[in-house]
């Protein structure tokens, strides 16, 4: 497998570097999952791999292409991202909103070919979503929105997918659904998948490697089997009451005499 996303020396933040130093790898099909304390920086991290947001210093790499040298129009057609959205002012369909991920391919009129209109509705049937079709996006449940902004995300085709967050919002059901579906999609259709997750025992589960940022920097990068031993977490997010089972991935309110 190559690379599709490399980054060298990176330092991320706004009017300063909130993480330094990252150098990770990620290749097609690989799911990395993000882990680390609250206001780490991983959200920043997301947005500036996928150029929304430029480097503080440091470098990202696209299949070995300097992002800095990639204009918008190609970078959405190589990057797309579910990024946390609760609020939608606009009345539009969830096929619509699916389709959305077609116009970096349109030209300027916006307009879907043939072509256009059959790669939307096999996204839609591969995330469960021709059911919901014409709803408003804005009425549906948070478990068929994430679903709907997956299936536009996926239209695009993208080599690499970018999800800040993408279960906080959803119901357990849910969360152990759309992970599955992340899964499958992944190794199918052979994208490389970057996503912070707050649920340990998911991203235990779904990854293939992790990384884990403490302070300001990569405090480590390894399998489920490497991070999830040793008492690793506890250190990560400063656990000092309860226990964690690494073995599942879950915490213990009190530890067992």
């Amino acid at each position: 497998m190559s690379d599709v996303i490399m980054t060298k020396s990176l330092a991320v933040g706004y009017d300063k570097a909130v993480i330094k130093d990252i150098n990770i790898e990620v290749k097609a099909g690989e799911i990395a999952s993000l882990i680390g304390p609250n206001g780490v920086g991983k959200t920043t991290f997301i947005k500036t791999v996928s150029g929304i947001i430029k480097p503080i210093s440091g470098k990202v790499f696209l299949d070995g292409n300097d992002l800095e040298n990639i204009n918008l129009n190609d970078r959405a057609k190589y990057i797309a991202s579910v990024l946390t959205e609760k609020s939608f002012a606009d009345i539009i369909s969830c096929r619509e909103m699916v389709s959305m991920g077609r116009y970096p391919f349109t030209g300027r009129l916006g307009k879907l070919s043939k072509s256009d209109e059959d790669i939307v509705l096999k996204c839609m049937e591969l995330t469960d979503t021709v059911s919901i079709s014409e709803k408003d996006f804005t009425k549906i449940s948070d478990g068929q929105r994430q679903r709907v902004l997956l299936a536009r995300a996926i239209c695009q085709e993208p080599k690499l997918l970018l999800l800040d967050e993408p279960t906080s919002f959803l119901d357990v059901k849910y969360k152990i659904e759309f992970l599955q579906l992340l899964r499958k999609l992944s190794s199918d259709m052979g994208f490389a998948v970057i996503v912070s997750l707050h649920e340990l025992d998911m991203a235990k589960q779904i990854s293939d490697k992790i990384i884990c940022f403490k302070d300001d920097k990569v405090d480590r990068i390894g399998t489920p089997s490497e991070i999830f031993s040793g008492g690793y977490i506890k250190s990560l997010f400063d656990i000092t009451s309860g226990d964690f089972d690494e073995t599942t991935g879950l915490s213990k309110l009190w530890q067992e005499k």
